[in-house]
C-alpha cells in the first residue's frame, strides 16, 4: 500500500509510525511550508503540493494529517484518492500505536527523592533561585507562552527557544514570539533556534546546557530520541524537564509514547525522578536529574 501524508507535525509522525508496524510504503510527506521542502523525516522527502502529482498516483491514498480547514479542498484538487483528517485521527487512534513501546519499570532509585507540585508553573519556582546563570532551552515553543514564564521566573543567561514553527498557525506563533522577546533577543539573552529538535539539538556542545523542558510531538521514538541527546548536551550536574508525561491525551484523544520513554531513559542512563507535577487533565510535567 502506498501512502502520502499531508502533514509533517504530531499526527503526521504518528501515521509514520503506524505504516511502518504495517508495513505500508510512505512515498512522501506533504507540507505547505516552503522552509520544510528538500527536508527529510528519517529518511522520506518533505515536498510541495505542486510535486504530488509527479510521485505518479495510481493507487496511492493521500492521507491528511493536518487539521487546517483549506487543506482538504487543496488535496481535491490534486489526488481523489483521500483520506480526510477525520477518518485519519481513527486510524491513529485504533493504531495501537503503544502496543510496541517497551513498558520499563523504575526502581525506588529513580523516584525515591521525587517532590509532587501542583503545575509546571510551580516546577519553575524551583529552579528560580539557581537558574540566573543557566544557559536554558525549551524544545517545543509554539506561541511562547511558557517561554515567557522561563524568562519571568528563572531569568537564565541565555534561553534557546528550539521549535519548527512549520505550519501556518505556527508561523503566526512564530512572529508573536519575535514580538514578545524583541527585546531579549537583541540583547541575545533569547536565541530562536529553528528547525527540528533532534537537528537543532546536535548543535549544541556536550554539555553546554543546564536545562531543558521538551514539549514537542509526543511520540515514543521522537521523545527517546531527544532525551538520549538531551543526556549528551546537558551538563551532569544540569536537568532534563518535560511535558505531557502521559500514555493518553484525553484532550487530543491520542496515545502519548512520553510515559514509556521517559521511564525507559531513566532506569537505562540512571536518572531519578525530581518534580512531578499534577495537573487536573492528566497532562503531567516532569523533571529529572542524573545519579551522580
Amino acid at each position: 500500500m502506498d501512502i502520502i501524508i499531508w502533514g509533517t507535525g504530531e499526527r503526521g509522525k504518528r501515521l509514520k509510525h503506524i505504516c511502518e508496524m504495517q508495513k505500508w510504503n510512505i512515498k512522501a510527506f506533504v507540507d505547505n511550508n516552503d522552509s520544510l521542502w528538500g527536508k527529510k523525516i528519517d529518511d522520506i522527502d518533505i515536498i510541495p503540493p505542486t510535486q504530488v502529482s509527479e510521485l505518479g498516483l495510481g493507487d496511492t491514498c493521500l492521507w491528511i494529517a493536518s487539521g487546517a480547514k483549506e487543506i482538504y479542498s487543496q488535496a481535491r484538487s490534486i489526488c481523489r484518492n483521500i483520506l480526510p483528517v477525520e477518518v485519519v485521527d481513527l486510524i491513529i487512534r485504533g493504531g495501537g500505536t503503544r502496543a510496541v513501546w517497551p513498558e520499563v519499570e523504575l526502581s525506588n532509585d529513580n523516584i525515591c527523592d521525587c517532590r509532587l507540585l501542583t503545575d509546571r508553573i510551580e516546577l519553575l519556582k524551583k529552579f528560580s533561585d539557581i537558574s540566573v546563570n543557566w544557559k536554558m532551552a525549551e524544545i517545543g515553543v509554539a506561541f511562547g507562552d511558557y517561554s515567557m514564564q522561563i524568562l519571568k521566573i528563572c531569568n537564565p543567561a541565555r534561553l534557546f527557544l528550539i521549535d519548527a514553527w512549520e505550519s501556518e498557525r505556527y508561523e503566526k506563533g512564530l512572529q508573536e514570539i519575535k514580538n514578545k522577546f524583541a527585546l531579549e533577543l537583541n540583547q541575545g539573552k533569547v536565541k530562536l533556534c529553528r528547525g527540528y529538535s533532534l537537528e537543532q539539538l546536535e548543535m549544541f556542545a556536550d554539555g553546554e546546557l543546564d536545562w531543558v523542558y521538551i514539549d514537542t510531538v509526543h511520540d515514543y521514538d521522537t521523545t527517546r530520541k531527544e532525551l538520549e541527546l538531551c543526556a549528551r548536551k546537558v551538563s551532569r550536574a544540569g536537568y532534563i524537564c518535560g511535558h505531557d508525561y502521559t500514555k493518553y491525551n484525553v484532550q487530543s484523544r491520542l496515545d502519548y509514547g512520553v510515559y514509556d520513554a521517559v521511564n525507559e531513559f531513566a532506569a537505562i542512563y540512571g536518572y531519578e525522578f525530581i518534580y512531578l507535577t499534577m495537573e487536573a487533565n492528566g497532562l503531567h510535567s516532569f523533571a529529572l536529574k542524573k545519579n551522580l
